[in-house]
């Protein structure tokens, strides 16, 4: 299974601390301990670090929100993004501590370039399944921050950039040693309900050098999908534990897809709607409404709405 952006500071922090780290995922453990593997974006540090890097928005999370992750299910998330060192590090460091600690895998941010392009390799009754994570957002236009500057280095932890080359090189040689390859982006123009030429470039991109499903967020809105070349592209998942949104950005869905070594064989979608930072079963309506916007086929991306400059 695999869902959009978990951030759990904010109002949510203060929910773990008060009612429990599970209190956040109640709704969706029972779905999720369903699943073999549960992917998601992990949209915080999860660090006691108070030095927050100078731009718009920068979250942490406490440090018993990785135990409430293990405790609902998720045991798989991407961390290459524009939050995840929001705390330097110091931050990001604590963050891999905390997910280790509570067996949870991670990939697409390390404390190298090695670490961030090397794949997560996990198997599952006889089926390789390796995963690679990628960050392509603007520069903040209120702050003017670059999420260029935490682009991982030879001795400097970062994350991975989704630049198409290494994209593609990554994926196949990952595809050496795996029978699945999924590539989890994060990417995209911010409040835009549809892909942009740039995610479609991407994405059909990492499928045409071997990857069986492409994953996106960033948007915080759910985007169309495409099947393309027996691959299945999925632009956006949305929010899925995020507060402080509204509208359409609290509609959100989990993805189920069942996978065997010949690739995804079929997938189905559980809508969600987000209430006060948290995902619960959508009620009919709502559901219809999920339902429209995740069976929508990629069309050609019409310029027109400008890119945000919050990044959040």
């Amino acid at each position: 299974m695999a869902v959009g952006d978990i951030m759990l500071g904010r109002l949510t922090g203060e929910l773990i601390q008060a009612e429990g780290a599970s209190a956040p995922f109640k709704s969706v453990t029972e779905l999720f301990h369903s699943a073999d593997w549960v992917v998601a974006n992990l949209e915080c540090a999860i660090t006691d670090e108070n030095s927050p890097e100078q731009k718009a928005y920068t979250f942490a999370a406490p440090v018993e929100a990785a135990s409430g992750l293990a405790q609902a299910g998720v045991n798989v998330v991407t961390l290459s993004n524009n939050h995840i060192l929001d705390y330097g590090p110091a931050g990001l460091a604590d963050t891999l501590t905390a997910l280790q600690s509570h067996q949870i895998h991670s990939f697409g941010a390390g404390m190298n370039a090695t670490d961030v392009h090397k794949p997560l390799l996990l198997e599952k009754e006889g089926v390789m399944i390796a995963l690679l994570g990628y960050t392509d957002v603007t520069i903040e236009k209120s702050t003017y921050f670059d999420t260029h500057t935490w682009i991982a280095g030879d001795h400097k932890p970062g994350l991975a950039w989704a630049k198409l080359t290494d994209v593609q090189q990554d994926v196949a040689s990952a595809r050496q040693v795996a029978d699945i390859v999924i590539v989890y982006f994060h990417y995209g123009t911010e409040y835009l309900d549809h892909a942009t030429r740039d995610q479609h470039r991407l994405a059909t991109g990492a499928i045409d050098a071997g990857a069986s499903l492409v994953l996106g967020t960033h948007s915080h809105r759910l985007q169309e999908i495409e099947l393309y070349k027996g691959g299945l592209i999925v632009y956006s998942l949305g929010n899925f534990v995020f507060d402080g949104f509204e509208s359409d950005s609290n509609l959100s869905a989990v993805l189920s897809v069942r996978m065997g070594k010949d690739g995804v064989h079929d997938y189905t979608w559980y809508p969600m709607v987000v209430v006060d930072g948290i995902p619960q079963p959508a009620d009919e309506a709502s559901g219809q409404v999920v339902w429209s916007l995740v069976s929508r086929e990629y069309k050609v991306y019409k310029p027109g709405l400008e890119p945000s400059d919050v990044n959040e």
